[in-house]
């Protein structure tokens, strides 16, 4: 498992086996996500970026007009199954090839007291959520479940978005990133002044302690599919 943070705006990779943290691009970055694919969504102060943690390459895939506090990628079906598959020829009903409707990919980004929603690939489907006091955020679409960081000490479920409120963790020293592995259900925050990471199980509410005596941890991901 990898962890990805951001430090003074250079976004980094902290490999836990070693304990070592690398440089992952010089270019100032101001929120970070593991992309389903296992790449590195990241936004500047004007666009949305992919990276490819392999081949170290990057693609523009949105460009913003306002500033980005945090950032989440996430798919929707709308009733379809998420697939690139085309059918062979003369499978359809009319014997003409048949390609399934592939899932819209939405990006959900914090302006301010505001969470937006948008189509990555049509900026028109744009949906605001108003989330005062918010400092960061993740969404979980399956469960129609909105997680954040209130006033920096507190993390809050949502359930449903725009619903219910329920406080999940108080008190922390200040909790500056918020990422949430959806197959396990387990939060992960970092704590800026205790300088730690720490973890939440929404299953058991149990929280943890996975690593201390960081130097003011800014911003965590997480990328399961390493293990």
């Amino acid at each position: 498992m990898k962890y990805y943070f951001i430090r003074d705006n250079i976004l980094k990779e902290f490999d836990p086996k070693t304990k070592t943290a690398k440089t992952l691009t010089e270019d100032p970055v101001y929120a970070v996500r593991v992309a389903p694919n296992g790449k590195l969504l990241y936004a500047t102060d004007s666009e949305v970026v992919l990276y490819d943690t392999t081949n170290m390459m990057t693609e523009t895939v949105m460009r913003l007009s306002e500033p980005v506090e945090s950032l989440e990628l996430t798919f929707e079906t709308k009733g379809s199954k998420p697939t690139d598959k085309t059918t062979d020829a003369g499978s359809g009903p009319d014997g003409d090839d048949e390609t399934e409707e592939t899932s819209p990919v939405y990006v959900y980004y914090t302006a301010g007291d505001q969470v937006v929603k948008v189509n990555q690939n049509d900026p028109t489907d744009k949906e605001i959520i108003e989330v005062a006091g918010a400092t960061d955020y993740v969404v979980d679409p399956k469960n129609n479940v909105l997680f954040y960081v209130m006033f920096g000490q507190n993390i809050i479920r949502e359930q449903p978005i725009g619903g219910e409120k329920t406080f999940i963790v108080r008190g922390a020293g200040k909790i500056s990133s918020l990422k949430l592995d959806q197959e396990e259900r387990v939060l992960y925050f970092t704590d800026y002044l205790n300088g730690e990471i720490r973890s939440y199980d929404l299953e058991t509410e149990r929280e943890v302690l996975i690593y201390a005596g960081l130097r003011n941890p800014e911003k965590i991901n997480v990328d399961p599919s390493t293990g």
